[in-house]
């Protein structure tokens, strides 16, 4: 079954062609890694994949749907953007505090005080964050903050994630952790999975399908 279907997908900033006749699915339960030079358009994908981006020519058709909110009617998505930790040198919040902004939703279900403290400790714990839960997000390392905003993500068990370059800036030990939750995410809760990422497809070995970005274009390797 499809989760993702893009058909004839073209995107222009202005009169700059950056996504060319783009065809291509994701399966469910496929965890699929895009790769491509920088500039290449992978992140335009992504931001028109997740709603950040309209006006596209084409069809993107999620869960069945040409309409993204009717998407997250059926199915939960999570999407982490590049650059997810850029803002939170200066933030106060405590990392307790931005696992709770990843819990709501209006389609989804409303949290008792205790579930949600136990999810959230559970799910920081996976990430090997779970000491982390009272400091604030600002005082944590880049990696330790990739951790924090992936859990933040996942703490909604969603059943596609979009993930655009969460390697970018991370040390070798976030990497491997990051690494390691998306696989056993995949394989043992099923979850759908499209990431982007540059240079760093090895790093990624659950992942089952491997496409590459070229001047608009994606082909599957």
């Amino acid at each position: 079954m499809k989760i993702v279907d893009v058909d004839h997908l073209s995107f222009e900033y202005g009169n700059r062609r950056v996504l060319h006749n783009l065809n291509f699915s994701i399966r469910q339960g496929d965890y699929a890694v895009l790769t491509g030079e920088n500039g290449s358009g992978k992140s335009t994908l992504m931001k028109v994949l997740s709603g950040e981006l309209e006006s596209a020519k084409g069809r993107v058709v999620i869960a069945g749907s040409d309409s993204l909110t009717a998407a997250l009617h059926r199915i939960r998505i999570g999407y982490m953007p590049q650059n997810g930790t850029s803002r939170n040198a200066f933030f106060s919040a405590t990392v307790e505090e931005i696992m709770e902004t990843g819990m709501y939703h209006p389609f989804w279900k409303k949290w008792a005080v205790k579930d949600k403290k136990e999810r959230i400790c559970r799910t920081l714990e996976e990430m090997g964050m779970k000491d982390a839960l009272n400091r604030r997000i600002g005082e944590l390392s880049g990696g330790q903050q990739q951790r924090v905003m992936l859990a933040r993500v996942l703490i909604s068990k969603p059943q596609l994630l979009l993930l655009d370059e969460p390697a970018v800036g991370v040390d070798q030990e976030s990497l491997r952790q990051l690494a390691a939750v998306l696989k056993r995410r995949n394989q043992e809760g099923a979850m759908t999975i499209f990431l982007i990422t540059h240079g760093n497809q090895a790093v990624f070995s659950g992942a089952n399908r491997f496409f590459k970005m070229e001047e608009g274009g994606v082909e599957e390797k």
